[in-house]
């Protein structure tokens, strides 16, 4: 089985995808119509209008959405902090990001975007502590450290603490 993602850049990319994702939320998740409740969606401050253009298309006419609103995930976060005017900067798995929102609106011109994001970081950590030769216990396991013996995680431990 391949992992694909329908996302790229903070975008839709795989439509079809992204319709039979949408259709699972409803049906199996939701048990839910969509043609009985609003839809609030956010996008990334780069989105462009004709990506825009075809998600309303899409939930408006494939999914009869009563309204339907689109707003830029860097506004939201400002709101979310009790500010209609900051910088937002965000750090994901992809990419970082400086968004000026001044009033509820991103000014676009000033939008700093770096490739720089938290698998480039994880990747050079891994790369680091391999020239190191450190061995550390993958995050799945440490999850579910139940099934790990004691004296395996003191080993791993001691072992990132000791050399």
């Amino acid at each position: 089985m391949e992992m694909v993602s329908l996302m790229k850049d903070g975008m839709i990319e795989d439509w079809e995808m992204f319709e039979r994702l949408t259709e699972y939320t409803y049906k199996q998740r939701l048990h839910a119509l969509p043609e009985h409740h609003p839809i609030l969606m956010t996008e990334c401050p780069w989105n462009t209008r004709l990506k825009r253009e075809k998600l309303l298309e899409l939930m408006f006419e494939k999914f009869n959405v009563p309204a339907m609103y689109i707003c830029k995930n860097a506004v939201l976060a400002a709101y979310a902090n009790g500010r209609s005017t900051a910088m937002v900067v965000d750090s994901g798995a992809t990419h970082t990001s400086a968004v000026p929102v001044h009033d509820g609106y991103v000014i676009t011109q000033g939008i700093v975007k770096s490739p720089l994001g938290g698998d480039f970081i994880t990747m050079q950590c891994r790369q680091f502590f391999e020239e190191k030769e450190i061995e550390l216990t993958p995050a799945c396991l440490v999850a579910s450290k139940g099934k790990l013996a004691f004296s395996t995680t003191r080993y791993v431990l001691g072992s990132l603490f000791c050399r």
